[in-house]
């Protein structure tokens, strides 16, 4: 598994463990997912950005992205997954504010390397058109962003 799979991994496991506790079913996905039983969550890399440390170590920075599917527009009305949004958002935060590490039953040790993991920004309530058979959903979005070192062994020709 690579680190970036093994940090979605861990994601999936916060993420999945935060809704439990508030008493909420959430199916949460480590890749992006369309279909049409909400709510559910996708996660997936969205960004790369390296800085030297160093001759022998870079600090990454990843970026992901986190689209929850509150719920289909043909289904209640908007303002019903409004207050979804407004529920599920303060969970996602702390999930992520209270856990850096991404520390969870199914992985009890930080990974190697990370510094720190931190849910940056959100966005409200988005309509997404219909696509595939699925009928138009409604969602909301959040940016992570997961820093690690990486050593770096030179390379002499």
């Amino acid at each position: 598994m690579s680190y970036v799979d093994d940090l979605i991994a861990r994601m999936v496991a916060v993420e999945d463990e935060a809704f439990t506790a508030g008493g909420i079913t959430m199916s949460v996905f480590p890749y992006p997912h369309i279909h049409n039983v909400a709510p559910y969550m996708s996660n997936w890399l969205s960004g790369f950005e390296p800085k030297r440390q160093s001759p022998n170590e870079d600090l990454i920075t990843l970026e992901f992205t986190i689209e929850l599917i509150v719920g289909l527009v043909t289904a209640g009305l908007p303002g019903e997954k409004l207050a979804l949004i407004n529920v599920y958002t303060p969970i996602m935060h702390r999930a992520f504010r209270s856990n850096p590490n991404l520390v969870s039953s199914a992985y009890p040790t930080k990974l190697a390397n990370l510094r720190d993991t931190t849910l940056v920004s959100g966005r409200g309530l988005v309509q997404l058109e219909a696509v595939e058979g699925v009928p138009a959903r409604w969602a909301t979005y959040f940016i992570v962003t997961a820093q690690y070192l990486e050593k770096v062994t030179q390379a002499h020709y």
